[in-house]
């Protein structure tokens, strides 16, 4: 016997009170979802995405990243808005399943059910904002508990200090602390940022003096279900332990999806970078050029050790110079191609010629193997450790994630222009705006 109606709502006209056996039970109309919608708008998200207009993800179009400002190297910056569009869709807002009922599971239910979390990374003006945004207006529609207003980590941090100070509003501030990050599905805190001391003329990073406090505040976020998201304008590398252990451990997890973003400027440091190093390489194979440097092969007996080991620092070079060529084949403004002389003119270079057939072996075998892999993931992060007023901030899966998109960047086949025009078709889903791609 199925549920007797008992009052429907007088505005939507949805059941109200329905009778269930021997009980009268209440139920949610669309009034009242509404309502607790809209609530929960007003309690987490900044009224500057809903005020005047609700902004979804549809609106993320930051200026920093127009053509006009994007600079030299402007394919790293399309590279990294399709990363930043894939990552979200993967954490949030890909549909998994419908239940019998009818309602929708989201990957925003399994990240909070298996413990994912994201942190975002950007330069001041990349939109990091809106993208926090949208994914709590989508947890505000699953009414899904988030981290209420302000999620700022300079909010926090005051809380932090009031936290451990000594009074009668310390217990007050241990339950709002806990209520607002602690106790909710979703904790969102944005801006996060290490401290400095200025030491001379550099700046220090240093231990914080609330890091033990949000240390113990974010495992006990780990140990119990549910996400955490961050926002920072610094790299993880950049943060490292100053807020603490456990906040380091978080960011460097695989549970962690990791959204990064560059400035024009720092992309242009990293194809700077990305240049002078395939410089480096063709220099290396220049000193194997019989052409030019005119002499025979020199026996091994009477060869010095230091130029042994020389010889063989620059054999390897060459060799990683092979996958770097792989991994970067259309480096802006470069033409040059080491695969292509040594496939050209093998007696200019005989003592490299048995490491370039072992590279095309590995290039060549179907399925390729894990030699061949290696290769490309040493090549991709060295290419990024080189930029060393970059890397020295990242920690070794930043550097792997931007010379994945570095890689992206400089594919001469057409594949970036593809993956942009699923980002945006990804992206126009999610913003409600578009057909499932």
């Amino acid at each position: 016997m199925g549920d007797q109606v008992v009052r429907t709502c007088d505005k939507c006209h949805e059941p109200k009170f329905v009778i269930r056996g021997e009980r009268q039970v209440q139920l949610r109309c669309h009034c009242d979802w509404e309502r607790g919608f809209h609530y929960r708008v007003q309690k987490t998200i900044h009224p500057t995405f809903w005020k005047d207009r609700v902004r979804t993800i549809g609106d993320w179009s930051p200026p920093l990243f127009r053509a006009d400002r994007a600079g030299l190297f402007r394919d790293l910056i399309r590279a990294q808005k399709v990363l930043a569009m894939s990552v979200l869709h993967e954490f949030c807002f890909k549909e998994l399943k419908a239940e019998d009922d009818g309602r929708k599971v989201y990957a925003l239910d399994r990240s909070i059910a298996t413990g994912r979390n994201l942190f975002i990374r950007g330069p001041q003006g990349s939109g990091r904002g809106l993208l926090a945004a949208s994914i709590k207006m989508h947890s505000a529609a699953r009414d899904i508990s988030t981290t209420p207003l302000p999620a700022e980590f300079s909010a926090l941090r005051g809380m932090l200090h009031e936290y451990e100070s000594y009074g009668a509003e310390r217990d007050m501030t241990r339950s709002i602390v806990h209520d607002s990050y602690v106790g909710v599905s979703l904790m969102v805190l944005e801006d996060i940022h290490c401290e400095t001391k200025t030491l001379g003329r550099q700046n220090v990073v240093i231990k914080s003096r609330y890091a033990n406090t949000f240390d113990s505040l974010i495992a006990k976020r780990a140990q119990q279900e549910g996400s955490m998201v961050f926002t920072s304008s610094e790299f993880a590398g950049e943060i490292g332990d100053s807020l603490g252990d456990k906040l380091r451990e978080v960011l460097e997890s695989d549970s962690t999806y990791e959204i990064v973003m560059v400035s024009p400027v720092e992309a242009d440091a990293l194809l700077k970078s990305l240049r002078a190093r395939k410089g480096m390489f063709a220099t290396q194979l220049a000193k194997f050029d019989k052409e030019k440097t005119k002499k025979g092969p020199v026996p091994k007996g009477n060869k010095a050790m230091g130029e042994a080991i020389e010889e063989g620092f620059g054999i390897e070079s060459v060799t990683e110079g092979l996958y770097f060529e792989e991994a970067f084949p259309s480096i802006p403004g470069e033409t040059d191609r080491l695969s292509t002389m040594l496939a050209l003119s093998p007696d200019r270079f005989p003592e490299i010629q048995g490491k370039y057939e072992e590279f095309l072996a590995e290039k060549n075998q179907s399925p390729r193997g894990l030699a061949y892999y290696n290769g490309i993931n040493t090549a991709i992060v060295n290419a990024v450790r080189a930029c060393k007023e970059l890397s020295e901030k990242m920690t070794h899966r930043e550097m792997r994630l931007v010379g994945q998109m570095m890689s992206a960047a400089t594919q001469a086949d057409g594949s970036l222009n593809e993956r942009v025009a699923y980002a945006r078709k990804l992206r126009d889903w999610m913003a409600g705006t578009g057909e499932k791609p």
